[in-house]
């Protein structure tokens, strides 16, 4: 059987690069604010307090996005060294996410569960909900390349591959 891949960790697309690139670029023009601006003993004055005020948040801001991060780099690790879990089989148990994310989307291959919510920014792995043009119908042949996060009890999917 041939499978087309839908749905891969490795190219990264999810990953909050923009986020972390903008925190730190914030960073930058904090530092300048305070001490490049205007003449005036006033003005400077709040200048600086703008400036340290625009640092705190952005040093905030890149902390934040950083910490977020992590989670992606481990769910690529897991399929860049194979120690992902593979399961092969038609979508059953089939339950479309709710509109505005009230219910989490969830489907089941060969009894293994997949639930997930297009609005969780904290799962690393697969989140486009059927409703939101996602793919996933039922019996729909499918292969799933996923690992179980004990932290979250969930399974994440890393790759999803449809049956062409």
């Amino acid at each position: 059987m041939t499978y087309q891949v839908i749905y891969s960790i490795l190219p990264d697309e999810e990953a909050p690069w923009w986020a972390i690139s903008l925190g730190l670029l914030a960073l930058a023009c904090g530092s300048f604010v305070g001490s490049r601006w205007l003449t005036t003993r006033e003005i400077r004055q709040l200048a600086v307090v703008f400036s340290v005020l625009f640092l705190v948040v952005a040093a905030g801001w890149s902390v934040a996005s950083l910490s977020g991060y992590q989670p992606y780099t481990d769910a690529e690790r897991v399929l860049r060294e194979n120690r992902a879990l593979v399961v092969e089989g038609p979508v059953e148990n089939f339950e479309p996410e709710q509109f505005g994310g009230s219910k989490d989307e969830q489907f089941t291959v060969q009894q293994v569960v997949f639930r997930y919510s297009s609005s969780d920014l904290s799962n690393p792995g697969y989140k486009q909900a059927s409703g939101l043009t996602g793919p996933l119908r039922p019996g729909l042949p499918v292969r799933v390349h996923y690992f179980h996060d004990p932290a979250r009890d969930q399974n994440i999917i890393l790759k999803l591959e449809i049956k062409k």
